[in-house]
């Protein structure tokens, strides 16, 4: 006889997890784990071909070519300037990587040829799944930029672990296990607090990038099979979610 018996673990709400036969009716001869290898370290998780998806927030928007919204992530010193509008919110954007979904784990800096008053000296990232979710703060913070220039049209070299030391740059790191789809960027502040433009030569977000064909998982899974969560990720609501192999 026993007063009270007790099975600790977890719950898992209704619906959460969709039952599959297990093992599979011809199970692979040697199965190779899928495990956070099959993540992409990136030195941004921003290219080109994301600058048509960018919504530029309070900001004037002229037609000089430093407001050509692939500046920011061409991979060259070329300016990129916003100007605020006048509403008192922080001027910034909403961009979409071209990848389904990422993880970043810091933002880099890289100063413009001139007005050193118009460097950021703040920022906020946030990110989400889906248009119309709201936005999940990322990360804040302050910017330590060098008030020496960057001369313009110069290549980025950088990599996923190192940003490019020839240039003058800042590179703010923070803690992010957690992928999403569309991130938004705003600076609150400037060198110059009077200034009523944010500029710079080229931002990264180096990380981690998922390939088509994988969706995000939570954290803790060692992806060894297919109804497995990725290590390392997690959507923005926290569900793990299935996983097809490639």
């Amino acid at each position: 006889q026993f007063g009270e018996v007790e099975l600790p673990g977890l719950t898992v709400p209704p619906g959460l997890f969709v039952m599959t036969p297990y093992p599979t009716a011809t199970p692979t001869a040697a199965p190779v784990a899928a495990a956070e290898s099959n993540a992409i370290p990136v030195s941004t998780v921003l290219d080109a071909a994301a600058a048509p998806s960018i919504v530029r927030l309070n900001d004037i928007y002229p037609t000089h070519w430093y407001h050509n919204n692939v500046n920011i992530m061409d991979g060259t010193t070329s300016k990129y300037e916003m100007r605020m509008d006048g509403s008192g919110l922080p001027s910034g954007l909403e961009v979409t990587p071209t990848w389904p979904h990422s993880v970043i784990k810091s933002m880099r800096v890289y100063t413009a040829g001139n007005g050193n008053s118009r460097d950021p000296t703040s920022f906020v990232i946030k990110g989400r799944n889906t248009d119309g979710e709201a936005w999940t703060l990322i990360a804040e913070g302050a910017l330590y930029l060098p008030t020496d220039r960057n001369s313009v049209g110069l290549t980025v070299n950088s990599s996923p672990s190192a940003p490019d030391m020839a240039l003058n740059h800042y590179e703010a790191t923070f803690p992010n296990t957690v992928a999403y789809s569309q991130y938004q960027l705003t600076f609150p502040t400037t060198r110059h607090p009077d200034s009523t433009i944010v500029q710079f030569a080229e931002l990264e977000l180096p990380g981690l990038v998922v390939p088509e064909g994988w969706t995000c998982g939570g954290p803790g899974a060692s992806c060894g099979n297919s109804h497995e969560c990725c290590s390392e990720f997690c959507l923005g609501t926290g569900v793990c979610s299935d996983v097809t192999t490639q």
